[in-house]
């Protein structure tokens, strides 16, 4: 095996070169234990980029040196002799990393043949539980027609675009019921279509499934899919190609979230910061009996909350809502990770999701995360009402915790934004709204008072 190239990392953040490394793929949410990314060569990152986007065989490797630096290293599989494809991980051998997010593509045009423009005959696949990847090239007057099976006892969940790749900005999808596609491509009857929708650069990452089925004048759909047969119709106008990487998530009944239910998805929308795995908790309204909050504007913060927002430890919190759930004030908690497979921090442009079971609806919501490039900085919901909305969006403000004088030098900072020193001045104060921060060692963790950083989107299933 051939090493293409590796890059070690420091403590700093710098926005272009960590751009780049996030962009290829999910390999950074199993990296538990960094919060932080240096620039190491904006531009081999983005030569690097471009060519695993043009297909290249190259693996993304992450691993820490003795120094406890991240070392990022690409391998080249193309000289080895490796049969595999796209890499070890590949057992389908269709050398397509549909973005490299480490998925086996269950049908990729460009190896397995052209996807059928027949109407009357589409491509026909049968999805399985789990991942099914389905890539392909649409441009002016090729249409693409794919009937998926999604399986009994089983849902089709979500369609993520993984990517998209087009001289234009957006190309069409639109789905029917049954096994062929009755409509024309002009003078189509919208009516008769189950959903539509538009997708391209924007939606990469995204679940577009829900979109699709509020197509306006068709029939509609509330995401998820029943079991049974759809065709997919997929079409750019424009005589561009574009290119399509579709992962149709299939999930087992009994696994979807329960009636009653909200799922949470955190957001860490900030270009430099990193954040710790977010606490969510749903419990009693603080004024009603057996009533709860975490925290109080003006008062000194309970140890658990310190223990985050100085340290970004969530055990003592956890324990703590251990023992509040054993006494009826909390229902129901839970610690959102990126990859709850591979536990690490909220790294900036991540998200991280939480389903909990809602008990009653005047029950309210608390979230605790720590901002981690600050003293005792933490972003938090205190005691939020629910919405009777299905979906709800909010953006979470940052508190300072009153427990540590804000020393903006990098021995007061943990590790990695600071050193192991992690010097502290105890404050003896009160928890407020943070006053925003300023001269930083590294200025890329500078924020003003009023900042928010964790987006936050409660879903009511």
């Amino acid at each position: 095996m051939k090493v293409a190239s590796k890059l070690t990392t420091g403590l700093c953040l710098e926005s272009p070169g960590y751009n780049s490394v996030r962009q290829l793929g999910k390999g950074l949410a199993s990296a538990a234990v960094i919060f932080s990314l240096t620039a190491c060569g904006a531009d081999t990152l983005d030569s690097i980029q471009n060519g695993l986007s043009n297909g290249e065989d190259v693996n993304l490797g992450l691993s820490l040196d003795e120094n406890g630096n991240l070392v990022v290293s690409l391998d080249d599989d193309s000289a080895d002799g490796d049969t595999g494809g796209a890499g070890d991980g590949d057992t389908d051998g269709d050398d397509t990393d549909a973005g490299d997010d480490g998925l086996d593509t269950l049908y990729n045009e460009a190896v397995d043949g052209d996807i059928s423009d027949d109407p009357t005959a589409p491509l026909a696949l049968d999805l399985a539980n789990g991942s099914n990847v389905i890539a392909g090239t649409v441009i002016g007057g090729d249409i693409d027609y794919v009937n998926i099976h999604v399986p009994a006892g089983h849902v089709l969940s979500a369609v993520n675009l993984i990517n998209y790749e087009s001289g234009n900005d957006q190309s069409f999808i639109g789905i029917q019921e049954g096994t062929v596609f009755t409509e024309p491509p002009t003078n189509t009857e919208v009516a008769n279509l189950l959903g539509f929708t538009l997708f391209g650069t924007a939606s990469i990452g995204t679940d577009i499934l829900p979109a699709i089925g509020s197509g306006q004048g068709a029939q509609g759909f509330t995401a998820p899919l029943a079991a049974g047969d759809y065709t997919f119709w997929i079409q750019e106008t424009a005589p561009v190609e574009s290119s399509y990487y579709f992962d149709m998530v299939v999930t087992p009944v009994d696994a979807m979230p329960a009636a009653g239910s909200v799922t949470v998805t955190l957001t860490n929308t900030a270009e430099h910061q990193p954040m710790t795995p977010p606490i969510v908790v749903l419990h009693n309204a603080p004024d009603a009996d057996n009533g709860m909050r975490l925290f109080e504007l003006g008062q000194p913060a309970i140890d658990p909350i310190v223990a985050i927002a100085e340290n970004g430890n969530n055990g003592p919190m956890v324990d703590l809502l251990g023992y509040l759930t054993d006494q009826g004030r909390a229902s129901a908690f839970a610690v959102g990770f990126a990859d709850p497979a591979n536990p690490g921090p909220l790294l900036p442009g991540m998200s991280a999701s939480v389903t909990l079971d809602l008990v009653s609806d005047d029950q309210v919501m608390s979230i605790v995360s720590m901002v981690v490039c600050t003293n005792d900085g933490f972003s938090a919901a205190n005691a939020h009402v629910l919405s009777d909305d299905t979906t709800e969006t909010f953006v979470a403000p940052i508190y300072d915790a009153g427990s540590e004088t804000n020393v903006l030098t990098a021995d007061y900072w943990v590790p990695p934004c600071g050193s192991e020193l992690n010097l502290t001045d105890d404050e003896n104060g009160s928890i407020m709204l943070h006053p925003g921060q300023d001269g930083s060692e590294n200025p890329d963790f500078d924020f003003e008072a009023g900042t928010r950083y964790l987006e936050v989107t409660i879903t009511r299933n």
